[in-house]
């Protein structure tokens, strides 16, 4: 019985000369099968090719080629692998269907990189320069992939980076967790987006979408609509839940109130307070509760009632302290009038 012979891989050729050698042939087939089988090992030999790259950037750049992309692509990573990642960013561009965002590479991830910061760059130079149409096609290609891989925080974060509004809802709305995305977006607006204007324009958003969803969520909204110094909104947000007559909702109007005062703005909070009305429908002494808290008393009360009830000092022996300690060391003195 003869034996089968199993087949044994070709082994990887030791060097690209014989490849590169028909690069120098005048016939376009050759050359674009001799750009293919330089693609295929281009990561193996990339040094030995490097020597070729301004030819085989010449043919990327000839519009008679037809097989120019190809080229672009072979040029983009030799580049990458020579760490000149502008010029490899240049070549990928034109490099078409050579160059998939798909594709989990350490070249791919590097190109696409190297593209969002450009990118960012471009429109947040405040120069009006035009972004290449390719370069944008990357950057939507990315913002698909991040959408796809569930890396919706990724997206939201280039959105932002980029001054992409558009972006920046179309993250939050694709999101699976709406409410969760929102306020992601919420701090990341508040902490880390430098530009005013744009800082601005995504609050705005923010206070839209929060008022979409299908449970209301207060505390976000006027903390958002704080920022946004918008005083009359926040005034009659409360007096609608102080009307309600679900008592939940009465309570949710504290609670804003409370979040209100913690962020300290007084100036805010006085237009709050100057800009609520007694209602038929709100009753007086809710709304005279909501104001003692805007104003800070209520919370001050608190305050000294927790700090009073939960105090664990000893007034016989802070009064002991306080007459034992000369007059003349006056630090000490201080420090036990003050403790007790």
């Amino acid at each position: 019985m003869l034996a089968v012979a199993t087949p044994v891989a070709a082994p990887r050729a030791s060097t690209a000369s014989g490849i590169l050698a028909l690069l120098d042939e005048h016939d376009d087939i050759i050359r674009a099968h001799a750009l293919q089988k330089l693609h295929e090992v281009v990561d193996y030999f990339w040094a030995e090719i490097a020597d070729a790259v301004p030819f085989i950037e010449s043919l990327s750049e000839e519009t008679a080629f037809s097989h120019r992309e190809l080229a672009a692509s072979v040029a983009s990573k030799c580049f990458f692998h020579l760490e000149e990642y502008q010029d490899a960013l240049r070549l990928a561009l034109g490099a078409g269907k050579y160059f998939d965002v798909n594709v989990h590479s350490q070249y791919t991830e590097t190109i696409i990189a190297t593209c969002i910061d450009e990118y960012i760059a471009i429109r947040t130079n405040g120069e009006g320069k035009a972004v290449d149409p390719r370069m944008q096609a990357i950057v939507e290609q990315m913002f698909d992939r991040c959408y796809a891989s569930g890396t919706f925080k990724q997206a939201l974060g280039v959105a932002l980076e980029s001054r992409r509004l558009d972006k920046v809802e179309e993250s939050i709305r694709k999101s699976p967790d709406v409410s969760a995305s929102l306020a992601y977006c919420f701090e990341v607006s508040r902490t880390t987006v430098t530009n005013r204007d744009f800082r601005l324009q995504v609050l705005q958003v923010l206070v839209q979408l929060y008022r979409g969803l299908p449970v209301q969520e207060y505390t976000h909204i006027c903390q958002i609509l704080q920022l946004l110094d918008q005083h009359a909104e926040v005034a009659t947000i409360l007096q609608t839940l102080l009307a309600s007559s679900d008592d939940d909702d009465t309570l949710i109007a504290y609670q804003v109130a409370f979040d209100l005062v913690e962020n300290e703005n007084q100036k805010f909070l006085h237009a709050v307070s100057s800009a609520l009305t007694t209602t038929a429908a709100a009753p007086t002494s809710r709304l005279d509760k909501l104001q003692q808290i805007l104003q800070g008393e209520f919370s001050v009360d608190l305050l000294l009632d927790f700090l009073f009830r939960q105090t664990q000092s000893d007034p016989l022996v802070m009064k002991n302290i306080k007459t034992a300690v000369e007059n003349r060391n006056s630090v000490l003195h201080n420090s036990a009038v003050c403790a007790h």
